[in-house]
């Protein structure tokens, strides 16, 4: 992923594991620094209860008592924030940054085809889905609503496979 207005770039596979995407970050050049701090950690240092993007210290903190597919949406979900340079205020960001980064990390981490998939099989039941998916309910709600955005199903394709494609 690229930000041609911060210069700031990340290069994963939305398929990667937490574990997977931590290692492949850590040997980035330029990427922030991602560590795990409790939630009351986390909670008293920067008012977050999942993680949180700090533009002073080019840092990720992510709640280590998180389940790990919490702790792979979380971590790029403030991935993205690090790569708009969101400058947030004790981890709170304006609600189109929120917007822009959850609907970027949805789109990221959502496979179309395997989404279509998993609604057909899990009669879009969004528990199922989500764990299917590797992804938290959130993100799947996220994409859903991304969909439902748009004019109709065919477009709202189109539009999936053109976002992914220009992240």
């Amino acid at each position: 992923m690229n930000n041609l207005n911060t210069g700031r770039r990340f290069t994963l596979d939305p398929s990667m594991t937490y574990g997977q995407m931590r290692r492949a970050l850590a040997k980035q050049k330029n990427a922030p620094i991602v560590f795990d701090m409790s939630n009351e950690e986390l909670e008293e240092s920067y008012g977050a209860t999942c993680g949180v993007y700090d533009e002073c210290l080019q840092a990720i903190a992510i709640n280590s008592d998180m389940a790990y597919v919490q702790k792979r949406c979380t971590l790029v979900h403030e991935l993205f924030h690090w790569l708009h340079g969101h400058e947030g205020c004790n981890g709170l960001y304006d609600s189109k940054q929120e917007r822009l980064v959850r609907r970027e990390t949805a789109i990221f981490l959502i496979n179309p085809v395997e989404c279509a998939i998993a609604e057909t099989a899990y009669e879009g039941d969004e528990f199922n889905m989500s764990a299917e998916l590797d992804v938290t309910m959130q993100v799947l709600e996220d994409y859903r609503q991304l969909l439902r955005d748009s004019n109709s199903p065919i477009q709202s394709n189109i539009n999936h496979l053109a976002c992914r494609t220009l992240l």
